[in-house]
């Protein structure tokens, strides 16, 4: 705060008033200053006057209304520039008609997440207990925005869950198979004494809840003892995961049961089939068919939330996709090994040993006793490679996403609307450096976004995948750099004083101008803003990448009396007009003649030389609207001299700007400028290349030609319209030729060099012309996107289904191997008894299993990444539970993967070594 704070009116009345330090700068005021403010509604004017100067620091003006206003002190729209606001005492409003605003801000130390919807419904009761108050609650929004990453959160993590409940039932399954046919003599036997099937189901059931019920019990506290001591948690389990727990082993009780109820039924001991059969038909159908059928709607989707009438809610189907896609694929593939074991022993048997054919002949004879275990293998090996391609396909995306969303290594966006910090920006070490102006047109659907760039300087500083381009940048962007104009200009070489003798004068047949605003306050961004009754004199210079400039030179009264105007020119630019702008009369009479302004210029020079007008134009650019059109009678110039003559057009009132400008050669009309445009853009507007399309200038036509269509441009919302790219040196022109306006850059992108980045930003954001602005560092955003926390969650939980479908599968092949020793002992007996020695016998047996264990390995990892090709893309969601943008390119890391199926290769060999150790002993005890 400097100065002092606004006491009530004084009694002469004037108005005491606080401004922002960055309004009072803009306005060339300071404290003590008086201002003369009308009303443009009622047309009273009230004296203020300044006490003081305050600043807001960007973060705490939010919370106020014009936060925006408050930080900048300046905002421009249409053709008004605001200044302010204006702070006063609350004496001032006396008997004024005001608009209060009362704010409230929640306490978030204790909100959980699952607290979002409670707040939301007390949010949508506050009308009814405001009654005569408008309630505006943007938490409102935030909370409807916040509940879908929740509910994304929630959906991916129980797609792994789900997976670990598969691997868990086969495994399981499995390993009650192997039990039940171990017990079929013992089945057999109780029938045969008269046990009802009722009977042996009770025994069965009763074993299996000894089983399952202990998992029941435990599990939840035990997941809640792990949470707390992770802190994520505090308190007891919740009912959810008790229902859960009871779920799941009611399932796994079931999965007990059903083979002791297969053998009870029988009349005798029979062999127990497996729960899924990879020979049956019927099952292997209809899992692939519900498989294709939750792939493709998850394709559809997008993600595993669904919408309905109610909002968007988790769908079942959609989580148990890429489980159920995995499923099928092993299903499918490992139907083919006992062919495939057939075909060996057939070819082994020819040969002149027997163990091969023997081993290919186990496998195709018992099909369901291999395939098992492959089964858990395979979908083990599947999920570990579903979460080393998701992972690196998550993290890559989030990069894709941060490089997208930033544009380049460092962007600038300045608060005004109105910043070139190219300077800056070559000062701090960058690289390459790229203005840019963007202008967002809103629609009923969604904004349509313009970015101009400088389309020679964007390759070495953009970033675009190019699978969204669809080819290199350079290549997309030389037809734009191609098709800059060339407008008529003088160029300055080393630059120096330009300096004139300019006078005004007006026929009086109309009234003057009437504006009740200061001089500041009038005027569109670009356009130098008119002076009542005077017009303000400036020169359009072109600088070395382009882009345009208004130089002022003075202000020269509509007296008919030469001044004299003169401005510093730098050097290396080029001179494309001198223009003088003034207020439209006020039309009075329109029967009367239209009023004429007279314009004569003498003793034109640059850094002392005298300047040849010889060959100049005139031309007299109107604002939209005017009552009655401006046009240039009369234009003369020769040497250092110059006439115009224009009927100077006629307005409301409102003292809106007409610019008669002087060029040095005929100013043409802006031809459509070639344009890069978004695939939304030109299926919204059915538009492909060679067609054209209107930028959208307020108050001009101003055309693009399509030279090119991608599917997305950085840092534009690839939804709704989509966005077109121009070349910003060519709009810059067109525009100007249209409406005598000078665009400037809104943002400035920058390459950093390597590690520069956070240096660079800093000292864009220490630039005062960013004035509230923001300042987007592709580095840091990157580190933000990947402390995604559902990217974390994800992938960690697929890794630990992962390792427990590998303990599942080792487990099972462990009991496999052991089971199939103990029914075996016969076979090697008399194996052994031919001569067959017991390495031999321990190679058979090990053979099987390695066999085995590479062909699920195999599989496994190549189906896992099969079916991430398939799912990831679904899966993979942005920070608010939408489809991340730019869409996610599937990674299949090839060295992690190898190094997967190395590991889990070798985790097995113990097991190898086991089973041949138990075929020694089993051999040589067969013997005995």
């Amino acid at each position: 705060m400097s100065g002092s704070w606004p006491g009530p009116p004084a009694a002469d009345g004037a108005v005491p008033a606080a401004l922002p330090a960055a309004a009072a700068r803009a306005l060339g005021v300071r404290p003590g200053d008086a201002l003369a403010v009308t009303d443009r509604l009622t047309g009273t004017t009230r004296r203020v006057v300044l006490t003081g100067t305050f600043e807001v620091a960007p973060r705490d003006a939010r919370r106020w209304p014009d936060g925006d206003l408050l930080a900048a002190g300046r905002r421009a729209g249409g053709e008004t520039v605001a200044y302010g606001p204006l702070v006063v005492d609350p004496a001032a409003l006396a008997g004024e008609r005001v608009e209060g605003r009362w704010r409230a801000e929640p306490g978030t130390a204790g909100l959980r997440a699952g607290d979002a919807d409670a707040v939301a419904a007390a949010l949508r009761a506050l009308p009814a207990a405001l009654p005569g108050a408008q309630v505006d609650a943007p938490l409102l929004d935030a909370l409807d925005g916040v509940r879908r990453p929740l509910l994304a959160g929630r959906a991916s993590t129980l797609v792994p869950a789900v997976q670990v409940a598969l691997l868990a039932l086969l495994a399981l399954a499995h390993s009650a198979r192997l039990v039940a046919e171990h017990r079929a003599g013992e089945a057999g036997l109780l029938r045969a004494r008269g046990l009802s099937r009722a009977g042996w189901l009770g025994l069965a059931a009763r074993e299996a809840l000894l089983v399952a019920a202990p998992g029941a019990l435990l599990a939840p506290p035990l997941a809640a003892l792990l949470l707390r001591a992770l802190g994520l948690r505090e308190g007891a389990a919740p009912p959810a995961a008790w229902a859960v727990s009871l779920a799941v082993a009611v399932a796994g009780a079931l999965v007990l049961v059903l083979p002791s109820a297969a053998q009870g039924a029988a009349a005798a001991p029979a062999r127990v089939r497996p729960l899924l059969r990879p020979g049956g038909d019927a099952a292997l159908l209809a899992v692939v068919a519900l498989a294709g059928l939750a792939l493709w709607q998850l394709e559809r989707y997008g993600s595993p939330l669904a919408s309905d009438g109610d909002g968007v809610r988790v769908d079942p189907l959609l989580v148990v996709a890429p489980a159920l896609g995995l499923l099928a694929a092993a299903l499918l593939a490992l139907r083919a090994v006992p062919w495939a074991a057939g075909a060996w022993a057939r070819r082994a048997a020819r040969g002149p040993g027997l163990l091969p054919a023997l081993a290919g002949w186990q496998v195709s004879r018992r099909p369901a006793r291999y395939t098992g275990p492959a089964l858990v293998l395979v979908l083990a090996l599947s999920v570990g490679a579903l979460a080393v391609v998701l992972s690196s396909s998550w993290r890559a995306a989030e990069r894709d996403q941060a490089d997208f969303a930033a544009g380049a290594d460092v962007r600038a966006v300045a608060g005004t609307g109105q910043g070139d910090l190219r300077a800056t920006a070559r000062g701090a070490g960058a690289s390459a450096v790229l203005p840019v102006l963007r202008r967002q047109e809103r629609r009923a659907g969604g904004d349509r976004t313009l970015l101009a760039v400088d389309a020679a300087a964007a390759p070495a500083v953009v970033r675009l995948r190019e699978d969204l381009a669809g080819a290199p940048l350079a290549d997309l962007l030389a037809p734009l750099v191609a098709g800059r104009p060339q407008p008529p200009a003088l160029a300055l070489g080393g630059g120096g004083r330009l300096s004139a003798e300019v006078a005004l004068r007006r026929s009086r047949t109309a009234a003057p101008p009437r504006s009740s605003l200061p001089p500041a306050l009038a005027g569109p961004a670009g356009r130098t803003a008119a002076v009542e009754d005077a017009a303000v004199v400036s020169a359009v210079l072109r600088d070395a990448d382009g882009l345009l400039a208004r130089r002022p030179l003075g202000t020269v009264p509509v007296d008919g009396r030469a001044r004299t105007v003169a401005a510093e020119l730098p050097g290396g630019h080029d001179l494309l007009a001198l223009e003088a702008s003034y207020a439209v009369p006020q039309l009075v009479d329109a029967a009367a003649p239209p009023a004429r302004l007279h314009l004569d210029l003498a003793g034109a020079a640059l850094g002392g030389a005298p300047l040849d007008l010889g060959g100049w134009t005139a031309r007299v650019v109107p604002a939209p609207g005017l009552s009655a059109a401006p046009e240039v009678l009369a234009a003369r110039a020769s040497g250092a001299a110059a006439r115009v003559t224009a009927l100077s057009g006629a307005d409301d009132g409102r003292g809106r700007a007409v610019v008669l400008g002087l060029a040095p050669g005929p100013v043409a009309a802006p031809a459509p400028l070639p344009a890069v445009v978004t695939r939304a853009l030109a299926d919204g507007a059915g538009a492909g290349p060679g067609d054209l399309l209107d930028l959208g200038v307020p108050g001009a036509r101003v055309q693009a030609r399509v030279e090119h269509v991608v599917e997305a441009l950085p840092t534009v919302d690839p939804g709704a319209y989509g966005g077109v790219l121009v070349d910003l040196p060519s709009y810059a022109v067109a525009v100007h030729a249209a409406l005598a306006e000078v665009p400037g850059p809104t943002e400035t992108w920058a390459s950093a060099p390597a590690g520069g980045g956070a240096a660079l930003a800093a000292a864009l954001r220490a630039d005062p012309q960013l004035a509230g602005g923001e300042v987007v560092e592709r580095a840091a955003l990157r580190a933000a996107y990947a402390d995604d926390p559902v990217a974390v969650g994800v992938s960690g939980a697929l890794l630990i289904a992962f390792a427990c479908g590998l303990a599942f599968a080792l487990v099972g092949l462990a009991v496999d191997a052991a089971v199939a020793v103990r029914e075996r002992r016969a076979e090697l007996a008399v194996l052994r008894a031919l001569g067959t020695p017991p390495s031999a016998l321990a190679r058979l047996l090990a053979g099987e299993q390695v066999a085995l264990v590479v062909v699920g390995t195999l599989l496994g990892v190549l189906l896992g990444t099969a079916v991430a090709a398939l799912v990831v893309p679904a899966v993979t969601v942005a920070a608010g539970g939408t489809r991340p943008v730019p869409p996610v390119l599937v990674v299949a890391p090839w060295g992690p993967l190898a190094l997967l199926a190395a590991g889990v290769g070798g985790a097995l060999v113990l097991l190898v070594l086991a089973a041949a150790a138990l075929a020694r002993r089993s051999g040589a005890g067969g013997l005995r």
